[in-house]
């Protein structure tokens, strides 16, 4: 350890204690403490016993690091060179003048240095350079990577973002960031931020001007639903508890056929944002079973699960879950699209922007804070503590079901999801050549086989043809009609239902791959809902009010 005084850009620290190893260098100043990583120094500049370290803390210019009166200066220097080999180490020699007035004076006898003097703060860190200091070393990029100041990024891009959180990750695996999004003025910005610092930035910020989204990106996720409808357009729903009681009879028997877990109401988290002309409610689905959370794997294998569900039991547009939209027209108040990698989701006590619709909590379950409420309301856990992960393989589904409640066994989208290419490379290059609107080469996410259709759904091109624009949020489909030998764009967006664009038939050297979609090789994972009717006495009560017209 060796002893110097120390100043930062001109400005007096006083004396410090430092210690030097092959990561870097620390300056101990009582109680406090400042650390360099070699990735932070940019030379070493020796004037003779003095030395300056330049570094690159600071984004915006270096700072520097000036050292005087170092005991054993030496020796420092030597332990410097030996232990940053790869830093430059300049070597300036001191004019005439300078090395006059760096002689020491002698020393002098007077009645304090006899006696002694009370202790006082000759040496303290100026509060102003403090704050300077703290605040650069808070938002530099690489004292966060370090992990010498918590995760705290904002970035006007969402790619930029998640380079830097998956380098936070690979080099701090229990690094606690998460991606988070926000409005502001009409723009969209991104968040890498430590979750506990979040926390207590979130609570201190204006209810008015909280509007913050989670990013669900592909990692283990709680079950969600956004449940919506117009109220004026839906005059008949005079107690949505009573739609909403539906909704998780069907959703816990089909916890209970699939994974035999036994889903209670407590379970749920429910956030509301309805008005006098929206009814707005967020589920996130919590359950616990023998001390274990439950998670799916992802939000992809969330949403396969939801929409073959919802596939199996709801029969047509005359089932209480399909209400009117502004237009006329119907669509389910479970919107289906949010399954999508890097979703935005909105965050309890949030408002969207310009909106005065807090998200809000009307669950009865109290926690010790709202920092521990907020970390129970995000679809993606901070922390997974030997969790059960769900996954969603239309192959393996042992739903039972009556065969007349899924009469939608044939629709494309029943289907089991498979991952990669499909096993026809001549449809998947011609898909690949369609999905370039816009300037954007599309892949193939997942395909579905079914008896008489294979869909793929993409990723990275979102263009549709029927707002002849990228939708902002949710994918597109192109769907291969065995019969017809045509294919068409389809999309997952709710407001889309029911489009489809216009047939283009098939090249005729393509027609012979048609050959593989046989009944043998139908995976449809809605006829794994269906099977023989086994089920209990209560499960067939059940059955009837998801689906009263059966």
């Amino acid at each position: 350890m060796f002893s110097m005084e120390l100043c930062i850009d001109d400005e007096s620290i006083g004396v410090v204690q430092v210690t030097i190893d092959g990561i870097g260098i620390v300056f101990r100043y009582k109680s406090k403490a400042i650390a360099l990583s070699s990735s932070h120094i940019l030379c070493f500049t020796r004037k003779g016993e003095s030395l300056t370290i330049a570094t690159n803390l600071s984004q915006q210019k270096a700072i520097y690091f000036q050292c005087y009166k170092i005991a054993a200066f030496e020796a420092f220097f030597l332990n410097l060179q030996t232990s940053f080999p790869s830093i430059q180490f300049e070597n300036v020699p001191m004019t005439a003048l300078e090395r006059r007035l760096a002689k020491k004076a002698r020393s002098e006898t007077n009645a304090a240095s006899f006696y002694g003097v009370e202790s006082t703060m000759l040496a303290q860190l100026g509060q102003n350079i403090s704050k300077q200091l703290q605040y650069r070393i808070e938002h530099s990029k690489d004292c966060q990577l370090d992990g010498i100041a918590r995760p705290y990024q904002i970035f006007s891009l969402q790619a930029p973002a998640i380079e830097f959180l998956q380098a936070c990750r690979a080099k701090h695996p229990s690094s606690m960031a998460k991606l988070y999004s926000y409005e502001t003025n009409g723009s969209r910005k991104f968040l890498v931020a430590d979750t506990s610092l979040f926390a207590e930035k979130y609570v201190a910020t204006a209810s008015d001007q909280r509007h913050v989204y989670e990013i669900i990106q592909d990692q283990p996720c709680r079950l969600y639903f956004d449940l919506e409808y117009t109220k004026q357009c839906n005059s008949g729903i005079s107690d949505p508890n009573t739609l909403l009681d539906h909704f998780f009879g069907l959703l816990s028997l089909a916890f209970y056929r699939h994974y035999e877990i036994l889903l209670k109401r407590d379970a749920i988290i429910s956030l509301e944002s309805s008005s006098d002309t929206k009814f707005s409610q967020h589920w996130i689905v919590a359950p616990i079973v023998d001390g274990k959370e439950i998670f799916f794997r992802n939000n992809i294998h969330a949403g396969h699960f939801v929409k073959s569900m919802l596939a199996a039991f709801v029969n047509d547009e005359s089932h209480p879950f399909y209400v009117f939209k502004k237009d006329g027209t119907k669509q389910l108040f479970i919107d289906t699209g949010v399954y999508t990698k890097n979703r935005a989701f909105r965050l309890w006590l949030s408002s969207k922007y310009k909106s005065d619709r807090i998200l809000a909590s009307t669950c009865t379950v109290k926690f010790e804070d709202i920092s521990t409420f907020l970390e129970k309301t995000y679809i993606c856990p901070i922390k997974l503590n030997s969790p059960r992960l769900l996954e969603y393989s239309g192959s393996t589904t042992q739903f039972k079901h009556s065969n007349r409640i899924a009469s939608g066994a044939n629709h494309p989208l029943s289907a089991a999801y498979h991952y990669g290419p499909s096993p026809f490379p001549e449809l998947d290059q011609l898909i690949r050549s369609q999905a370039i609107k816009g300037g954007v080469q599309g892949e193939i996410r997942s395909w579905q086989l079914q008896t008489n259709w294979i869909t793929y759904h993409m990723d990275k091109n979102r263009f549709c043809g029927r707002i002849n624009r990228p939708h902002k949020s949710n994918n597109i489909m192109f769907i291969i009609d065995r019969q017809l030998g045509v294919y068409y764009q389809k999309c997952h967006d709710p407001d889309c239902t029911g489009y489809r664009s216009v047939a283009i038939p098939l090249p005729a050297q393509l027609l012979h791959c048609m050959e593989g979609f046989t009944e043998g090789q139908d995976t449809g994972s809605v006829q794994d809902f269906t099977g023989s009717r086994t089920q209990s006495t209560q499960h067939s009560s059940l059955e009837k009010t998801f689906n009263p017209t059966a």
